[in-house]
């Protein structure tokens, strides 16, 4: 049953892009893209990039989360994304990620991450273990 619900929804929709602007101090700031928000989405720090692509994954039911987000305040209803199409590739000035969620178990992301530039793929098991890798790549780009 749930490898249907996977099926059913397109590639480009599993992937969103991150592209790095500013990488200083360990502090990164730069663009999230997805299909359902093609201008972007504008991060100045981890939080933030977080936060948006949580919006997204919730936006679009995918991958749905196995436990439900405990919170302190109530917050207002996601809509349902639509799926238009990524007009172009966008690039970071210092790193681009694309971010290919399978799951989201145990209140953490699951999936794999590819970074463009160093032309390499790794699985992750959690969002920390995405931001670790993402930062290698960043720290690997600024020696």
């Amino acid at each position: 049953m749930a490898l249907t619900a996977i099926s059913n929804i397109s590639e480009s929709m599993k992937t969103i892009q991150i592209c790095v602007n500013s990488y200083q101090n360990k502090n990164i700031s730069g663009v999230v893209y997805h299909p359902s928000t093609p201008n972007g989405l504008q991060f100045e720090n981890l939080m933030q990039l977080l936060l948006q692509v949580e919006t997204i994954l919730d936006a679009i039911s995918f991958p749905k989360a196995s436990t439900e987000r405990r919170r302190f305040t109530k917050m207002q209803k996601i809509e349902q994304a639509h799926e238009p199409a990524l007009a172009e590739v966008q690039t970071g000035k210092l790193a681009t990620f694309f971010v290919r969620m399978i799951f989201r178990q145990n209140a953490s992301w699951q999936g794999s991450v590819i970074w463009s530039e160093g032309s390499s793929e790794e699985a992750f098991r959690s969002a920390l273990e995405l931001i670790m890798l993402m930062d290698s790549a960043l720290e690997a780009e600024n020696t």
